[in-house]
């Protein structure tokens, strides 16, 4: 901003200006301070025919560095003082995100679970703002995320080898080939969101691979999800694929379950059911099965009193309804 106010009488033109293997400063939003290194700015006026303005006149901008959260930055630009306008492009090369960085950043309250991410970062960024078209600057960043570990009490055991592909505006946010490992499960996930508020419409399209259902899940439920697994105490190992809307007011999943090894106590059975196999379906609040099998028994002594598979699925069903 400062160099939209410069301004000169002892000179006609602006000089270039030049910084090298420089040294910057920056505090945080924590009041902490981070150094950027081997600084090599150049900002140099661009000629225009028939102009003599002297300081009002466009600045291209070039410039590379470094910090102790990248590698490498590069970023070129153009700033107009006449207009109060400017365009920015970059790119940087390993950048590590942490929870010392997160603790640095002003990230909304939303994006708290992100504290705990570690992870290296390939981004390129754009970002330009032109006086007339609004007063935000409209900005994209494309990312590509490596090596990335989380954890969240929520969820029991900690998420690995995290890949995923980011691309963001000002109006939308697209997570795109998310992969990772949950103890002995692998999830595939791809996420849009449009727009940052509370209300803005989400979608989410999630695979889950060899998952175990753990009751240290709970807490990271919707609580409808709860009270269906309060009812049935759900464990095992399960292939799951997930579709989910979300409009601004209630979300709509749609929920495929393929069951390998799962058991359960139906809270209007007497037994808890096992070697449960077979798929169920959860969509528009309806639970459905596609041979589905379990077992009951009260004890191995007690075989006789098993029924049929089907009988005693269709026995479950109908008490639902």
């Amino acid at each position: 901003s400062d160099l939209f106010a410069l301004q000169s009488s002892a000179m006609k033109k602006p000089p270039t200006i030049s910084l090298h293997d420089g040294q910057i400063s920056v505090k945080l939003a924590n009041g902490k301070t981070t150094l950027l290194r081997s600084v090599e700015i150049d900002l140099h006026p661009e000629p225009i025919a028939n102009h003599d303005n002297g300081f009002e006149q466009p600045f291209a901008l070039k410039g590379t560095f470094s910090s102790d959260h990248f590698r490498h930055a590069e970023l070129r630009g153009r700033i107009d003082p006449r207009t109060q306008s400017w365009e920015i492009d970059g790119h940087v090369q390993e950048f590590i995100f942490s929870p010392r960085l997160s603790e640095a950043l002003p990230l909304p309250v939303e994006a708290e679970p992100l504290t705990s991410l570690t992870a290296t970062v390939q981004l390129e960024f754009h970002s330009e703002h032109h006086r007339g078209r609004g007063e935000s600057p409209a900005f994209s960043v494309a990312a590509r995320v490596e090596n990335g570990h989380w954890e969240d009490p929520r969820v029991p055991f900690p998420i690995t080898d995290i890949q995923a592909t980011l691309h963001a505006s000002e109006s939308e946010l697209r997570m795109e080939d998310f992969s990772a490992r949950c103890g002995k499960s692998t999830l595939e996930m791809a996420v849009s969101l449009q727009g940052y508020s509370p209300e803005s419409p989400c979608e989410i399209h999630l695979h889950a691979r060899q998952f175990e259902l753990l009751p240290e899940l709970l807490p990271s439920f919707p609580e409808s999800w709860r009270v269906a697994w309060e009812k049935l105490s759900p464990a095992g190992i399960v292939h799951a694929d997930v579709h989910a809307i979300y409009d601004g007011k209630a979300w709509q999943p749609n929920v495929v379950v393929e069951c390998l090894d799962t058991s359960f106590a139906y809270y209007r059975f007497p037994y808890r059911m096992t070697e449960g196999r077979g798929q169920l379906q959860f969509k528009d609040g309806v639970l459905t099965t596609d041979n589905f099998q379990a077992m009951a028994r009260r004890s191995e002594e007690h075989t006789s009193e098993l029924q049929s598979h089907l009988n005693l699925v269709c026995r479950l069903l109908l008490e639902k309804k």
